[in-house]
């Protein structure tokens, strides 16, 4: 296994455009500046074959099932997505938990599977179902960068709604109740541990390691969808605890609460001046001598200011914690729901899988994906034999989200590398890179 840390970067040279022939005097054709690309291919041992990833796609209590038409029905009419050849997993049914094939689809009311059912079951469960595809575990590391890439892009994966590769960055309306709004939901910030008072036998099938989960509710917390590097909380376990039901969940990379040098102003809400915001994100709570009480990120304005939700109290430099969660009692109207056909609930289903041998895919921000175009080429797609097959004809979401407009992310098109912003609930083909 190549070794794999920040450490491989040569942080002191920009990366090169490769493109050397001379367009204008003063070009990067004309000074060749930056480093050649070099990349090694990984396709042998546990980056050789495929591996089965389960993708979130839709959720409610309101599906059935019936033996003799061999029928999974949706009394929503939310079913039309399921298209005839897609491989599904269902989880959360009381008989019915398992891998079918869709041989009718297409239909809101109902889909029609190769393989019989078990029994008749009616609605009630919480059941979610899933797309399963088989990625390639190849990869290829980028030996300037330390880097690493899965060699492929989603484009021939049936993990969409109409089969194919495309996936939203995120859509609210994607997001499917699991647990309606109640007051019986309480955070532990120091264990990461979601709580559902009297939830040990009715809701335990409701939750799966892997699943993206987003909450209401909560002072912080909630807004998952934020974090450009996990795109919402990925469930590691759920466990019944007594009566109760203990939901613990990855955060992501920051793992700890982040404690930084800033400055304030009285009435105004930005802090400014922190050495890094490169690991903060919307949500985060901010605690801190002058910041007012319980503020969260409204903002992260620039690689040294956030914006937060409350007043600042005073003048001056002060230390500031912000933390991925806080430690919330039991109360109010809160809700639970489960992230589909997002790019991260993709993601974070490849990390459960181990696409490759790994657990730490991630989405490329913009700066990855200029570091891979290759302008020197008919197309900026990257080298062709490292990376056969790289999408030319359509756009790849990076996880950088336009500062000017929250709701829109930055996107590539390989066929001549300009970089352009789109909604986040348009739906596009997904990237998977490891490495800061």
């Amino acid at each position: 296994m190549l070794p794999f840390s920040q450490t491989h970067r040569n942080l002191a040279k920009p990366l090169s455009t490769m493109q050397k022939t001379i367009y204008n005097i003063g070009d990067n054709g004309d000074v060749q500046s930056g480093i050649v690309p070099s990349y090694t291919v990984l396709s042998t041992g546990g980056h050789s074959g495929t591996t089965l990833v389960n993708t979130p796609h839709y959720a409610a209590n309101t599906i059935s099932f019936d033996t003799a038409t061999k029928k999974i029905l949706d009394s929503a009419n939310l079913m039309a997505t399921f298209l005839a050849g897609d491989t599904i997993v269902v989880r959360g049914s009381d008989s019915h938990d398992g891998t079918y094939t869709v041989a009718t689809g297409a239909t809101a009311e109902f889909l029609i599977t190769t393989e019989a059912l078990a029994l008749d079951e009616a609605a009630g469960a919480y059941i979610t179902i899933y797309k399963k595809t088989a990625p390639s575990n190849n990869a290829v590391f980028d030996n300037n960068t330390g880097r690493m890439w899965r060699r492929y892009t989603t484009k021939t994966e049936k993990v969409g709604a109409a089969s194919y590769g495309k996936l939203a960055w995120y859509d609210a309306t994607l997001c499917y109740t699991l647990h309606p709004a109640d007051a019986n939901l309480s955070m532990d910030a120091s264990t990461k541990t979601l709580k559902i008072a009297g939830a040990a036998v009715t809701e335990l099938n409701r939750y799966h390691v892997g699943d993206l989960l987003e909450m209401a509710g909560f002072a912080v917390g909630g807004a998952g969808k934020n974090n450009n590097r996990t795109g919402g909380y990925r469930v590691v376990s759920v466990t019944a605890n007594g009566a109760d039901l203990d939901i613990v969940l990855w955060t992501g990379f920051v793992v700890t609460p982040v404690t930084q040098t800033g400055t304030t102003e009285n009435g105004t809400k930005v802090i400014s001046g922190l050495s890094d915001t490169s690991k903060l994100r919307i949500g985060m709570a901010i605690t801190g001598t002058g910041v007012g009480a319980a503020s969260i990120i409204a903002s992260i304005d620039s690689p040294t200011q956030v914006t937060g939700t409350v007043n600042s109290t005073a003048n001056g430099t002060v230390s500031v914690t912000f933390a991925t969660l806080a430690t919330e009692a039991a109360g109010g109207s809160r809700s639970i729901k489960i992230v589909c056909r997002s790019i991260y609930a993709y993601i974070a289903a490849c990390n459960v899988a181990g696409v490759g041998g790994y657990t730490d895919w991630r989405p490329p921000d913009d700066r990855d994906m200029v570091d891979i175009r290759d302008m020197e080429q008919p197309t900026a797609a990257p080298n062709s034999v490292v990376f056969p097959s790289w999408l030319t004809d359509d756009f790849i979401w990076s996880a950088t989200t336009l500062p000017t407009n929250t709701s829109y992310a930055l996107i590539v098109y390989f066929g001549s590398g300009y970089m352009y912003t789109y909604a986040k609930t348009t739906a596009f083909y997904a990237a998977l890179l490891r490495g800061s």
